[in-house]
């Protein structure tokens, strides 16, 4: 389905776009026994491609996950920065993020 503006234009996305935060599928990957294997996510095509080039498959993917279960349990295949990275700020002299995984 084609998004369109206000006045019936088609929206493209550039080409080179990440994923953003509301693109963002959470797939739980199998293995050839059927067993979990990964929990994953990224857009649809980079699930999907991390799990071919694994070996798994996705049988399942999940319809809400919460953020912080994402960012304890799940893995980001993604391009790009992860959305739900753990950010406690910024240093705005070194123009570094902060990150605090103490928790």
């Amino acid at each position: 389905m084609k998004q369109l503006d206000l006045f019936g234009a088609t929206i493209t996305a550039p080409a080179n776009a990440n994923g953003k935060i509301d693109q963002m599928e959470f797939a739980v990957l199998f293995d050839k026994c059927s067993k979990p294997a990964d929990y994953v996510y990224g857009t649809y095509e980079e699930c999907e491609e991390y799990a071919n080039t694994h070996g798994l498959y996705a049988d399942r993917y999940l319809d809400h996950v919460n953020p912080s279960t994402v960012q304890k349990n799940f893995k980001y295949v993604g391009q790009g920065t992860d959305p739900y990275e753990l950010q406690r700020g910024f240093n705005y002299e070194t123009h570094e993020k902060i990150v605090d995984n103490s928790f």
